[in-house]
């Protein structure tokens, strides 16, 4: 199972994350674990709408 985040900076992303974790962890979770994915293209500004696009294209 994924899920996919989208944010103008990657700190807003990374706070996500830690609320989930504190969220879990209110609820008496034994183990949290998450694996991080991290696309941040550096040369143009895209979105997930633009990658969506791109499939549809094809």
């Amino acid at each position: 199972m994924a899920t996919i985040l989208e944010a103008k900076d990657i700190h807003t992303i990374l706070r996500a994350v830690e609320a989930s974790h504190s969220a879990l962890r209110s609820m008496s979770a034994k183990r949290t674990s998450s694996l991080l994915r991290i696309d941040q293209p550096l040369d143009k500004p895209r979105m997930m709408k633009d990658k969506i696009e791109s499939v549809r294209d094809c």
